[in-house]
């Protein structure tokens, strides 16, 4: 853990391994003692199509897009309860029309949204933790 300030740390975790969630959660409640809000904005984009894509290369895709935010929430859901926390998910344009050269992370990505929308109204009615998503085009990073 690299502290950059008083509000942000650097850390460095693969999302792909169990048990990264309970850390990443274990890390902000040392550090700040709550937790307000969740930013699941990592993603892995692999160029795959129906030749390619074989278990393991859709099995990576949806542990980081897909698998790695459903367990962070869940890890953190008892701190976002307490503070009425939202969670954020950055999805892709891809979760609704998918590209042929990009059919993992397009399963992903849709799967992301789906999940998104349960939680979304599950853990808003029995948690007042608002969960949403946003979908933006391509963006060059």
């Amino acid at each position: 853990m690299n502290l950059i300030n008083s509000h942000i740390i650097f850390h460095i975790e693969d999302l792909s391994n169990n048990g990264c969630s309970d850390r990443l959660v274990s890390l902000a409640i040392k550090k700040w003692k709550k937790i307000d809000g969740i930013v699941n904005n990592a993603a892995m984009v692999i160029n795959s199509n129906i030749d390619n894509t074989d278990e393991k290369l859709l099995n990576d895709v949806l542990k980081v897009n897909t698998f790695a935010p459903f367990f962070l929430i869940k890890s953190a859901l008892p701190y976002l309860t307490k503070s009425r926390g939202s969670v954020l998910n950055i999805g892709s344009v891809n979760a609704w029309s998918g590209e042929p050269n990009l059919l993992a992370y397009s399963i992903s990505k849709g799967a992301l949204m789906t999940m998104t929308r349960n939680l979304g109204d599950s853990l808003n009615r029995k948690n007042n933790v608002r969960v949403n998503q946003i979908n933006p085009g391509w963006v060059l990073t």
